[in-house]
């Protein structure tokens, strides 16, 4: 590992540490999140809640499973077992993680009244947001690591980069995640991708392959 990978191991860990305990030691701290929900709900009064209803059913395993099935196609024709190795253990294994740290910290939801979508399970950290920032993490990995075209690379980038930041505003917009949970999926999706880019990197390495 090389020592920007230990620098980007750490932070995300220090900074994922911080919100849990921010949340943990702090739990005034929701009352203040509860007024930016309404706000943010307030904000987007002018459109349909469906919006955001539609893109978070979607954006969760349906998503996650075609942006599976179409990464792995392309790595099966490249033959690149290791790095669809990587992203198939990856891409199944992050939901139970998931769960797993939810039902650790269990945190509560937002309150009933703020909530689009009746959620009772814990809230911290956001599942959608963990989820979709780990697969487009890894996705980005792969559009850097395989595509030339320098343009079709920014663009690629930048549509998935705006399509993590769009479902984590969605699920505060629904009202059922408090904006840290969100921040903290992120940091902590970035980091389970992270953990599996590493892994590919080297093995691909030890295997004299470029990457």
């Amino acid at each position: 590992m090389k020592k920007i990978d230990y620098i980007i191991f750490v932070s995300l860990i220090v900074i994922f540490l911080a919100l849990t305990g921010l949340v943990v030691f702090v739990p005034q701290i929701a009352g203040y999140e509860w007024k930016i929900i309404k706000a943010v709900q307030g904000l987007m009064s002018f459109a349909s809640v469906y919006i955001p209803r539609f893109f978070s059913g979607f954006g969760y395993i349906p998503l996650v499973a075609i942006t599976f099935l179409i990464s792995a196609a392309i790595l099966v024709l490249k033959r690149e077992y290791i790095t669809l190795l990587c992203l198939g253990s990856m891409s199944y294994s992050v939901f139970h993680v998931s769960e797993l740290v939810k039902n650790l910290i269990g945190r509560p939801r937002p309150p009933v009244d703020l909530q689009v979508l009746l959620h009772t399970n814990p809230s911290f950290p956001s599942g959608h947001s963990l989820v979709n920032a780990c697969v487009f993490t890894f996705v980005i990995y792969m559009v850097m690591k395989y595509v030339q075209n320098k343009a079709l690379k920014i663009t690629l980038t930048t549509l998935c980069v705006l399509w993590i930041l769009f479902i984590g505003f969605s699920r505060i917009w629904l009202g059922v995640h408090h904006p840290t949970d969100v921040l903290a999926g992120y940091v902590f999706g970035v980091f389970y991708a992270y953990i599996f880019i590493t892994v590919d990197r080297i093995w691909n390495a030890a295997m004299k392959k470029p990457y």
